[in-house]
């Protein structure tokens, strides 16, 4: 084992057993996984018309794409609906009435990513006749009157790692059902669907052990073989119905805008980092900027997926741009309860990112809202919030306002100024309170390089060679098994030349001996640091990267201001 990697497990504490049991990949039935698949067969067979209603985030667009394209494949008599962002979250009494609308015939709906807390449509689609069918994997609170339920955080699941994202739950769910009834070769078209799982594994920050690491491996392994050397000689020859062919090539299209804007050079690009960091964003960016869903599913099932792509791409360089502005306004606004609630005027979809963003500068559990002032869920302030490990807010928070989604990032409501008083109150106390109480420790780094060689390694470009290399045999890397974190530290004297790049000289790249640079993304202001200090810390990561032609190794990571 290449020694650096070897610091980082012992210091890790991992072993050689939690290693290879991390990577088992075999995973129980889920409950009543059995009886849905029953239940499937009985309508296939009866040709019952079912709907797939997805959520609208990436998982969900995961979920959606391979529900559709998975039940169009074993010949159900199947539609999608495509959601709305701008009617919620989840699915309603209103949206069970607009999905009917648009697809009249429906007996059956199935949901994906979403349904766990419908408790008002599971209601209203018993009284109409409306079978309900529900994959989820948000935590159930209450039961709910649907017909079927599966999902690894209902109140009775015994699932060993729960922790598994929508669009594998429906994944199993298909496969289980493929198993079951098909022959090998539809058994064979399904189980490829499982690439829009690791991505839904991935965008959706599920832990990156046991089947998940096996699900996300697979995915990054479908999409290389997708885009081959970019050209799209495996899809013309893919075999199985429209809508399942479609959904691969608007795979394929996705990638081929990546391509076409710089992200993806060859196939080796694609892993888990270009399903987080690219992807994501770039699907999420329908519900950010309240975009056209229509588009971000007909990248999988419209005629023109790559100009479907391609918007997708825009709408999220403007998020971007709307993020910074939005973020400048805030800190320039008066804000009497920073740093815990902030207030602002942009749009909904965007505050759980300006969360993160302020979160990130005060390291607090973070609230951004809007005042809407009268709605019809009775609350006058909206908006989302992120936190800290140390403060699981939907815990701590659920008895003073209303609040939904994950304990870290969460959807929220304030009825009126009273409870906003009353709320920062209690977050006055508690946040400190809490803060005081845990280990925070700072980030301790897996192995340290120095320049002077008095730590872990100088740099040594044959070792960190090996060790890139190595590195790839531990993917992927993520939740709960993140990549190494390295210290690099040196001073003026070893540095050949300081300089900014970017349109706007916004990074900072610094250069040593033997063609090793360090790149920190916009943090060219701190290029001062230089004059004022001799030595200098970055934190980050070993990479390579390739200009004209030639590969080297670097360093990317954040320069630590003093």
């Amino acid at each position: 084992m290449n020694r650096l990697i070897q610091r980082t497990f012992e210091n890790r504490g991992y072993t050689q057993d939690f290693l290879r049991e991390i990577n088992v990949a075999t995973y129980d039935a889920l409950k009543d996984i059995d009886t849905l698949a029953v239940r499937l067969k009985e309508i296939h067979d009866e040709q019952i018309p079912i709907t797939v209603f997805p959520d609208f985030d990436v998982d969900g667009i995961s979920s959606g794409t391979l529900g559709f394209a998975g039940l169009s494949e074993l010949g159900f008599k199947v539609n999608l609906y495509v959601p709305n962002p701008s009617d919620g979250y989840g699915i309603t009494p209103d949206a069970v009435a607009d999905l009917l609308l648009r697809f009249p015939d429906t007996k059956v709906i199935i949901t994906c990513d979403t349904g766990i807390s419908a408790y008002e449509a599971a209601e209203y689609c018993k009284s109409i006749g409306v079978e309900l069918l529900i994959t989820d994997h948000h935590t159930q609170e209450a039961s709910i009157n649907a017909d079927i339920v599966v999902n690894p955080m209902r109140m009775d699941e015994t699932y060993s790692h729960p922790r598994i994202c929508g669009a594998f739950v429906l994944y199993q769910v298909l496969q289980y059902y493929a198993d079951l009834y098909c022959n090998y070769f539809t058994q064979d078209q399904i189980r490829r669907l499982r690439v829009f799982a690791g991505i839904g594994t991935v965008s959706d920050t599920m832990p990156l052990l046991y089947e998940n690491r096996q699900v996300v491996k697979d995915a990054i392994l479908i999409c290389r073989l997708v885009y081959g050397d970019g050209t799209p000689d495996s899809i013309v020859t893919m075999q199985g119905c429209d809508i399942y062919r479609r959904a691969f090539w608007g795979l394929y299209q996705a990638m081929k805008v990546c391509e076409d804007y710089g992200i993806i050079k060859s196939a080796n690009d694609i892993d888990e980092d270009f399903f987080g960091f690219y992807l994501a964003p770039i699907f999420n960016s329908t519900k950010r900027m309240n975009g056209d869903m229509n588009k971000t599913f007909g990248v999988f099932f419209a005629n023109d997926s790559y100009h479907d792509m391609e918007y997708l791409y825009q709408l999220n360089v403007k998020r971007k741009e709307l993020v910074e502005r939005e973020c400048n306004a805030i800190l320039e606004a008066d804000q009497p309860y920073a740093p815990y609630i902030y207030f602002t005027t942009a749009s909904p979809g965007v505050l759980g990112l300006l969360a993160m963003k302020l979160m990130t500068r005060t390291g607090m559990p973070t609230f951004v809202l809007r005042d809407d002032g009268k709605s019809a869920d009775g609350n006058r302030y909206h908006g989302s919030g992120r936190s800290p490990e140390w403060f699981p807010c939907i815990s701590n928070l659920s008895d003073v306002i209303s609040i939904a989604g994950h304990e870290f990032a969460f959807g929220c409501g304030i009825a009126n100024e009273t409870s906003l008083e009353r709320f920062f109150r209690v977050i006055k106390h508690d946040i400190p309170e809490a803060y005081n109480s845990a280990e925070l420790q700072e980030p301790i780094p897996d192995f340290v390089i120095a320049t002077d060689w008095s730590e872990d390694t100088g740099i040594d470009i044959g070792l960190f060679d090996e060790y890139l290399d190595e590195l790839e045999l531990y993917r992927p890397f993520g939740k709960d098994f993140p990549a190494p974190m390295v210290k690099f530290v040196f001073e003026n004297k070893d540095v050949v030349e300081w300089k900014t790049i970017g349109k706007a000289k916004q990074h900072l790249k610094i250069s040593f001996k033997n063609a090793f640079d360090v790149l920190c993304w916009n943090q060219g202001h701190l290029i001062t640091q230089k004059d004022s200090f001799d030595k200098h810390v970055v934190m980050g990561h070993l990479g390579r990267s390739e200009y004209q032609g030639v590969m080297s190794v670097n360093f990317v990571g954040t320069f630590v201001e003093q």
